[in-house]
């Protein structure tokens, strides 16, 4: 039996005021005709506590053991926004004027995670069959208290201050079998069944949502040893994405004046179903080709606000667009929005050229795919694209070594944004 207490207390403050310009125009326009400049400073604290209490116990010489495990974690950040300012120019035959007046805000924006967690685990050997059975639970429990505070000039600003607070209770069961056929196979199957509750409450807008859902998640993974350096295995798995806690928010959180983000109440989670055949030599060269579907994608949209009247409707309700054009107003959020095919081949090539010199390699190649509706418009988009990462480790005199790693990722489409290569 085992008790571990960590934690850590820590802060960062930018020495330098932020600045951000967003130019803006019309819907068709060629040009701006206005822009957006922001400057702020930021202050960050955190402080954080993890309590673990684990048990294991060996039954007798077969191998039958019992583990279990408590966990307990509260999570203290806090973020300040200060002097937060905006100003707005329009060009007028050219030249930039400002108008309007600077807003001048204050962000306060203290967040606090408590996890509490529980699990057991059961190995039971079974030595004549050349098998073993795994069982296991877990049951966790979160709590996530978001306060958002805006102030103006000195004063609460009601209209974009955001309070919001998110609970989940997920109770897990699984089972494994794993057993060897022979000198060339072995087999493990295993099948997990989740139960999930969660409720998302926005107490600003006095509005709540309750989710209660059950969901089976089976895997396979078969490996085929053919002689004694090239082993395949061949592998199906179907796993879970949830959207973030903040995801679900449906406050429309103020970035700028044009700018906000708005959280998804119905966002549900994306379900996986992932296929891979993996072919590896004297376990170092690796080659495996995988394909999977995603459904319920979760994307992030860009929206125009006069496009969706609710939400206009919230943000001048909550928040002061007065003297803004609607029609310049962006926001931000998540949708389920289409289905996600994925046909990738990977590459991890590592390659001794020396005694003091060694290199790693990986090379992706993939295709994704995105079929669904955005907006009431059809989304059937797909693009090629490929990664490459490479590692170089010298080993110098008197115990020294370096390494130079470079990486480079090609231009490719995730969802509705079109990313450039990145490097």
């Amino acid at each position: 039996m085992g008790v571990l207490i960590t934690g850590n207390v820590g802060g960062w403050e930018s020495s330098n005021p932020n600045r951000n310009i967003t130019y803006i125009k019309g819907a068709g326009a060629a040009t701006p005709d206005s822009s957006l400049i922001t400057t702020s400073s930021s202050l960050r604290t955190w402080t954080n506590t993890t309590f673990n209490a684990n048990l294991k116990h060996t039954f007798d010489s077969t191998g039958k053991e019992l583990t279990a495990d408590v966990d307990y974690s509260v999570y203290n950040n806090q973020m300040i926004e200060r002097g937060m300012v905006s100003r707005f120019y329009k060009y007028v035959d050219k030249v930039e004027t400002e108008y309007n007046t600077p807003l001048n805000i204050t962000s306060n924006s203290p967040n606090k995670y408590n996890i509490f967690a529980v699990k057991a685990d059961y190995i039971h050997p079974l030595a004549k069959a050349k098998a073993k059975l795994e069982f296991g639970v877990k049951s966790s429990w979160v709590k996530s208290d978001n306060d958002i505070r805006f102030f103006q000039n000195g004063a609460v600003d009601k209209g974009r201050t955001n309070y919001f607070i998110y609970t989940e209770n997920i109770n897990a069961a699984y089972a494994n079998f794993n057993k060897e056929f022979g000198k060339k196979f072995n087999l493990q199957a295993g099948l997990r069944m989740e139960h999930t509750r969660s409720e998302g409450k926005s107490v600003t807008m006095n509005e709540s949502r309750v989710r209660d859902y059950v969901k089976l998640f089976p895997s396979v993974f078969l490996t085929q040893t053919i002689n004694k350096n090239n082993q395949l295995t061949y592998s199906y798995s179907r796993r879970i994405d949830r959207p973030g806690y903040n995801s679900l928010n449906p406050f429309i959180y103020f970035l700028d004046p044009y700018t906000y983000q708005l959280g998804n109440e119905y966002l549900t989670p994306q379900y996986t179903n992932s296929f891979e055949l993996t072919h590896s030599f004297k376990q170092s060269f690796v080659t495996s080709v995988g394909y999977s579907i995603t459904n319920d994608f979760m994307s992030e949209v860009i929206k125009n606000a006069v496009n969706v009247p609710e939400v206009l409707e919230k943000l001048k309700k909550y928040n002061n667009i007065q003297g803004i054009d609607p029609e310049k107003i962006t926001f931000a959020t998540q949708e389920n929005i289409a289905r996600f095919e994925n046909l990738n081949v990977n590459f991890s090539v590592p390659i001794p050229i020396t005694k003091w010199w060694n290199s790693q390699n990986n090379i992706s190649v993939f295709y994704n795919k995105f079929i669904g509706e955005v907006s009431d418009q059809n989304l059937n988009v797909g693009q090629w694209a490929y990664n490459f990462y490479t590692s170089q480790s010298i080993k110098l005199p008197k115990d020294l070594s370096a390494e130079v790693s470079m990486w480079y990722n090609s231009p490719n489409v995730y969802g509705i944004m079109q990313g450039k290569a990145q490097y």
